[in-house]
């Protein structure tokens, strides 16, 4: 007869293989349905392999990191305690909240594919970000409760097939086994680090089969880690060469930018320390967040609800035409105060190497300090 220690490292083996068999199943399900909805014939059939095989690598390095602190909560826990009927329920209700978790992730994923054709990026992670208005669109586009109903319905006989099937052993745990659920528990997720990244998910050259080949999980901590999204990918962008077309029609010639000197940024010249020569009268400068136009008189709106913005405009210069370069406002405000345009992912004024960035604030700043004298006025415009 089996001593009970060696049973019980069996049915903890047998367990955590079968949780990660499960859940490789549904990933792989998810990427053959997605392939589907793709067409195999965008994807490329040539490309069906890689797509599947590099496909099920990216599940298993992903499963490292996830079964990691299952195998470090299972080796912790006392002999004692997992021999309480409460704890057994709760193990149990873990099994059903995992269940429910993969399977929920996986309709997240499929939906945000139908929006983007791609794995969870950074806009997956900006959608945690902005929960209130993301749910919000979500609520008005699915029926949530259903599908979340139908999930936990779904989570729930997975449990019960596997509570008839399987039995979760109370019996003691060697010392030996324990620890080498601690060196499992620490080398999946470095082993996975190393040999896994979503650099080796461009691997055909097919945008559709590219993004197949990633796994949701991994691609949105990765996300979440690098805050970088391809401008190329998923902004519309013209060649240069027909840009400079266009500006060349507007009489506008495109120089290229380059580099200032070191010495230049740590010493500026009077001209860039100085770039105002006269003093420019009072400016106020009004940012308001989604401000929607209907709600403005000057452009049609009939309640009066900004009358100074409408008499702004009206004695003014009123720009009509214009075009979002950004997604969130935080982009918006940052091309508004520095002229940059908004490039996706993490914000430039966080990123490294943004020193010495030119501000709006900063040229005002400097234009209402007090102003140099003719000589030093006239010293700046020969530099």
């Amino acid at each position: 007869m089996m001593p009970p220690a060696r049973r019980s490292s069996r049915t903890v083996v047998s367990g955590l293989l079968l949780s990660a068999a499960t859940t490789c199943v549904v990933w792989t399900l998810l990427r053959v349905v997605i392939w589907i909805d793709v067409g195999p014939h965008n994807a490329g059939l040539g490309n069906t392999p890689v797509v599947f095989l590099l496909g099920l690598v990216f599940d298993l390095a992903t499963l490292a990191f996830v079964l990691s602190p299952l195998l470090l909560v299972v080796a912790a826990v006392p002999s004692r305690l997992r021999s309480k009927r409460w704890y057994l329920l709760l193990r149990w209700t873990y099994v059903w909240f995992a269940c429910a978790a993969v399977l929920l992730i996986a309709a997240g994923e499929f939906l945000f594919w139908r929006e983007f054709s791609a794995r969870f990026n950074f806009f997956a992670v900006d959608y945690l970000i902005y929960r209130r208005e993301v749910i919000g669109d979500i609520r008005e586009s699915y029926p949530v409760g259903f599908i979340i109903f139908g999930i936990a319905l779904a989570a729930l006989a997975v449990t019960l097939l596997l509570y008839r099937r399987f039995s979760l052993s109370t019996a003691p745990r060697s010392a030996r086994f324990r620890w080498a659920l601690l060196v499992a528990a620490v080398i999946l997720p470095l082993g996975s680090a190393a040999l896994v990244s979503t650099d080796q998910m461009q691997a055909t050259g097919n945008a559709y089969a590219d993004e197949l080949v990633g796994n949701g999980v991994y691609s949105f901590v990765a996300a979440a880690r690098r805050n970088e999204l391809d401008y190329d990918k998923f902004y519309r962008v013209m060649p240069t060469g027909e840009a400079n077309s266009v500006l060349a029609a507007a009489g506008v010639r495109r120089t290229a930018m380059a580099a200032l000197p070191a010495l230049a940024i740590s010493q500026p010249r009077p001209l860039l320390s100085r770039p105002i020569l006269r003093r420019p009268r009072n400016i106020v400068l009004v940012s308001i967040e989604s401000m929607s136009a209907e709600f403005l008189g000057s452009f049609g709106n009939k309640e009066n609800l900004t009358p100074n913005l409408d008499r702004l405009a009206k004695g003014g210069i009123l720009f009509d035409h214009f075009f979002a370069t950004g997604t969130r406002t935080v982009r918006g405000l940052e091309a508004l105060s520095t002229g940059i345009p908004p490039p996706p992912g993490q914000s430039i004024v966080r990123r490294l190497g943004n020193d010495h960035l030119v501000t709006v604030g900063g040229l005002w700043r400097k234009a209402a300090m007090p102003f140099p004298s003719s000589t030093e006025a006239m010293a700046c415009s020969t530099t």
